[in-house]
Parts: structure tokens; C-alpha cells; sequence
């Protein structure tokens, strides 16, 4: 076989004479599958695929393919054409073992994981990793479609650190949300050391990356990214969902086939809460450059807060996706709790000593300082931020 045909038309497999390749047995349809290849366009990589077009069945590795569907393959399937069960006594079984050379469908050196995720998952790479879990990139075999998949070792964390309830949570809230901005939950697999869990794979990295190596958004190239994060914030707190971790690091990116930003989603609900209109919350957690006052600067975990923490951390967010900067000083963001509200003042740099921030648009500085007004009484809410003149513009 060769790469090119493979990436054309690919090889038809069957009884007729006119196939690429010809079975000469009763049990091979007359056009049974096809063999072809497709390559990304980003990475160049080049997977290879089946389809089964047959009345009798495609077999991958003793399962059924069925009819029109297809499956990519990998280093050692195996292709069989009659099941065994099914075989007469003179029927000589027709099974191919897959050889594959330098390409992206090689599954050699797997982590060791559950072989019923194995069986489906082939995972590629580690892309990230945290204080209870890591993340890889891994290609769901039948579909050919890259997935992100956190998977979370239960006796490392889970039994020693109580944790298990933070994961429960994720899933829990991943499972009911289904908006565009927000990261999907694919499927969720349990065994008995791991937890995986597994969703939508975005190729761009996250905004925190992004700034760091191109720099800040100007205004106009800024809004429709701030506009997906809001439609999602918004979708969240309509759901009673606070997420209560919003931060650069747990914003994706999608990317065009040019590299440029196509759509952002916001991630990682390991600390997300849902709560009912009017519940408050005790817990003190999140990212301290991200953290709202009221839950800095109280002095026990008794003092409760709302959901307007989220829209703290995205005025946050607007602030650094500008200036590249967090508006706030390291001096306050040791995650320390009891500061006082004048210290958190003086730590601010929504000042027009502020060079940089006061040459900002007046609609856009409106905007920021309404986010991030130090009371959450008076803090502008979601609805108002989606409907804001900066916005809207």
C-alpha cells in the first residue's frame, strides 16, 4: 500500500474484481471495507483508518465495526472478516495484524492504565498537571477524535486527603452543563486506582500561555473573547454554578487551522459550587490573584460569600488580558486571610498613577471598576456586564 492512495481514495476491500484488493471467500461481501488515511492539517500527522461497508461484518480486534461506521486503527489491531464463531469447518478465517512505521496512530508506551480504557483510549501525550491530578491528550479509538482526560490517582489523593468529594463535584456539575463556552464532559470511567475523566480537548493552551508569549489583547481584539467568557459565566450562574477558581489558566483555547484564537471555554470545575439563588458560600478557595475581598479580607471561614466572587475574577481577568498585569500587588495575594479592606485599597492599582490603565478606554475603566468593586452589594452583576456599553460595542 502506498501513503498516497491511502490519503486519496484508499484501498475498497472485497469480493469484486474491480476492488483495490481482492478476498476470494463466500463470507466477504462484495465490497466489505475501506482503507484510507487523513492527515491533520496542524500537526501533519497522518492516522489511519477503516470503514466497514459490508452485509457480513468487519471484525476489530473480535468486535464488530458494523456498517458505515469506522474506526481509527493502531500498531497491532487486528482485521478479521469472519468471527469464529460463525466459521464452518472448511472456512479458512481471514485475520490481519496492523502494522504501522512512524505514525500517529502508534500506541507504544501506554501508561498503565485500565485495559477497558486502553481498549478504547489511546493516550498520546501528558499536556498538564496539577496538585491532585494529571491531564493527557488521548485519541477515543472508534471515533478518531482527540479527547482531554484527567485522570486522578484515588490512593495517592482521593483516601489520604479526603478529596474525593472535589471530584464528585466536578463530575457531577460537568454532567449537567452543556453550553459552547463551557468544557464538556465526555464520559466518565472508574476503576479501582484511577478516576478518568474525559472531555472535549482544545489545542491552543489556555490564555495565561497565551499572554505570556504574544502579550497583551488591544480592546477591539479583546471583546469577542471577554464576550464567550461572559455567555459562559452567565449560562453558569443562570444554573445556580459558581465556579470560584475563573483564572487565565482554566480559560481554552480552540485555534483556527491559521493558529489564531477561534473560541475560548472555561475549565476545570473542581472548585465550582452549585448553589441557589440567595445560598451563600464559607469555603476559602481559589487562586489568590484571582480572590474576590470578601473572601480576603475576613477573619474566619464563618463570613459567607456569593457568586459575585466569579465576577471579581473576571474583571480580573479583563484587567490582565489588557495590561498583561494583575491589578492588584503581591503584597496582598499570599492567600492570607483578615486583610483589612484599606490594605486591599492601597494594593490597587486602579489609579491614575496608573499610566498604562488610565490610557484604557473611559467605557472599558467603567467596566473593570464595576467588576471589581470591593463590595459585592454593589459589584455589577453578569446580566450587567453582558448588557455593558463596552461590551455591546
Amino acid at each position: 500500500m502506498t501513503v498516497s492512495k491511502l490519503l486519496g481514495d484508499g484501498y475498497m476491500i472485497g469480493r469484486l474484481n474491480k476492488c483495490d484488493i481482492v478476498l476470494d471467500r463466500n463470507y466477504v461481501s462484495n465490497t466489505h471495507c475501506r482503507l484510507y488515511m487523513e492527515e491533520d492539517p496542524q500537526t501533519n500527522q497522518q492516522s489511519l483508518y477503516i470503514v466497514d461497508v459490508s452485509t457480513n461484518g468487519t471484525y476489530i480486534n473480535d468486535q464488530i465495526l458494523g456498517r458505515d461506521n469506522r474506526t481509527l486503527l493502531f500498531h497491532m489491531d487486528r482485521v478479521g472478516f469472519l468471527q469464529a464463531i460463525d466459521a464452518l469447518p472448511s472456512d479458512v478465517a481471514l485475520e490481519y495484524s496492523v502494522e504501522l512505521a512512524n505514525s500517529s496512530n502508534q500506541t507504544t508506551g501506554q501508561p498503565k492504565f485500565d485495559p477497558e480504557v486502553l481498549r478504547v483510549y489511546d493516550f498520546k501525550r501528558e499536556i498538564g498537571a496539577g496538585n491532585f491530578a494529571k491531564v493527557w491528550m488521548a485519541i477515543h479509538k472508534p471515533t478518531g477524535t482527540a479527547c482531554a482526560c484527567k485522570v486522578i490517582n484515588k490512593k495517592r489523593h482521593l483516601f489520604s486527603s479526603g478529596l474525593s468529594k472535589v471530584f464528585e463535584r466536578e463530575v457531577s456539575i460537568l454532567k449537567q452543563l452543556k453550553q459552547a463556552h463551557v468544557v464538556p464532559l465526555h464520559e466518565l470511567h472508574i476503576d479501582k486506582e484511577r478516576i478518568y475523566i474525559f472531555m472535549e480537548y482544545l489545542d491552543g493552551g489556555d490564555l495565561f500561555s497565551y499572554l505570556s508569549e504574544h502579550g497583551p489583547f488591544t480592546e477591539s481584539g479583546c471583546r469577542p473573547i471577554f464576550k464567550q467568557i461572559c455567555s459562559a459565566v452567565r449560562y453558569l450562574h443562570s444554573n445556580g454554578v459558581t465556579h470560584r477558581d475563573l483564572k487565565l489558566d482554566n480559560i481554552l483555547i480552540k485555534k483556527t487551522p491559521s493558529g489564531a484564537i477561534a473560541s475560548v471555554k472555561i475549565a476545570d470545575f473542581g472548585l465550582a459550587r452549585a448553589v441557589s439563588d440567595g445560598d451563600l458560600m464559607r469555603t476559602i478557595c481559589g487562586t489568590p490573584s484571582y480572590l474576590a475581598p470578601e473572601i480576603i479580607c475576613r477573619n474566619s471561614t464563618s463570613t459567607p460569600y456569593s457568586k459575585s466572587v466569579d465576577i471579581w475574577a473576571l474583571g480580573v481577568v479583563l484587567y490582565a488580558l489588557h495590561l498583561n498585569s494583575f491589578p492588584f500587588s503581591k503584597m496582598l495575594l499570599t492567600g492570607e486571610t483578615g486583610k483589612s479592606i484599606e490594605s486591599y485599597l492601597k494594593a490597587s492599582k486602579l489609579t491614575d498613577s496608573n499610566l498604562k490603565y488610565i490610557r484604557l478606554s473611559e467605557s472599558l475603566r467603567n467596566l473593570i471598576e464595576g467588576m471589581l468593586n470591593i463590595d459585592p452589594e454593589l459589584r455589577i452583576t453578569i446580566d450587567a456586564t453582558v448588557l455593558h456599553p463596552w461590551v455591546q460595542t
